[in-house]
């Protein structure tokens, strides 16, 4: 028998995601009455044109009824390659995923705290939220490929969860976006004539997340640690050096004629602090490290010099 819920899921990746007569009696006709199936599909109007299956040139064939002679309204198409004929009624009907509706009983299933919105369109919606792996979890459902305005949204919202209905649409939406995408078809499984949903899966892809998360967190941390020492070893070096250059100044003025030191380069600076020449480069440059820079331009200007108002340290005069 074939899986009627896999073939529901590989359709919603459409927009419309609509159900044809052939696959509908193929696959899901006997599950129309299902407790479970009949809630996540509805009838729709009858189709208005269908293919011509003779001639195979792909004409779209407009439907009309006309009276048989028994007075009831039989379905009949003109192809212009093949020329009239008869359609049966059954080919004209059309099923569609409803969308509002299954949203709700499947991640209602999935343990979720459903609050069906949309967001953009039929193409992205807000589910709701659910608490897996010790955490609560905003989950997001995509209808089709993503587009730029629902683009946009995942990437203010990085850290929801993206459900898509099928691995198909699976494989291409993660390669547009850097949120954690799963797919229905991949977690929904319908086994005893019942719809179940494997928790597993999920659980262990967002433990797997939540770790990868926190080495990065640390990584960076640790880097910041790291910065941060090394932009104070800079400000001590800075600063000696300007006390250094204010009191030789004030020292050789009082012995006879006023005198500045050389302002040292930042090979200079490297060299005293232990760094790496790009590292001073990089930090002195970083306009986030005002106080840094302000000593080292104030290093640059004489008169900058004087004012400083470190403690003074006279110097022994050279003889």
């Amino acid at each position: 028998m074939p899986n009627p819920l896999k073939l529901i899921l590989r359709r919603w990746d459409l927009i419309p995601p609509n159900l044809f007569a052939d696959e509908f009696n193929d696959s899901l006709s006997p599950y129309i009455t299902h407790p479970e199936i009949s809630q996540l599909i509805e009838r729709r109007a009858d189709l208005s044109h269908v293919d011509c299956h003779s001639c195979g040139n792909g004409n779209f064939c407009e439907v009309h009824f006309i009276e048989s002679d028994d007075g009831s309204s039989v379905p009949c198409a003109y192809c212009s390659h093949c020329g009239p004929f008869e359609v049966d009624p059954i080919n004209l009907q059309c099923w569609q995923i409803c969308t509002v509706p299954a949203l709700n009983y499947l991640f209602g299933k999935m343990e979720v705290q459903t609050e069906v919105e949309r967001i953009i369109g039929e193409s992205l919606w807000s589910i709701g939220k659910a608490r897996w792996s010790g955490g609560t979890r905003t989950i997001l459902f995509a209808v089709g490929t993503l587009q730029s305005e629902a683009i946009e949204h995942l990437n203010r919202y990085r850290q929801a969860l993206l459900f898509v209905s099928s691995q198909r649409l699976h494989q291409k939406v993660e390669q547009q976006i850097s949120n954690t995408v799963f797919d229905l078809e991949s977690i929904l499984l319908f086994e005893n004539d019942q719809i179940s949903f494997d928790l597993g899966e999920v659980e262990d892809a967002l433990v797997e997340r939540d770790r990868h998360k926190k080495q990065t967190a640390d990584k960076k941390t640790k880097r910041n640690d790291s910065i941060g020492k090394k932009v104070e070893r800079l400000k001590t070096a800075l600063t000696k050096l300007l006390v250094d250059a204010r009191d030789y100044h004030l020292s050789t003025k009082y012995t006879g004629t006023a005198k500045m030191l050389q302002r040292p380069t930042q090979k200079d600076l490297a060299n005293i602090t232990k760094l790496s020449e790009s590292d001073v480069s990089r930090y002195l440059k970083d306009e986030k490290n005002v106080e840094l820079r302000t000593l080292w331009e104030t290093l640059g200007d004489p008169e900058a010099i004087l004012r400083y108002s470190g403690n003074i340290r006279c110097h022994e005069t050279e003889v």
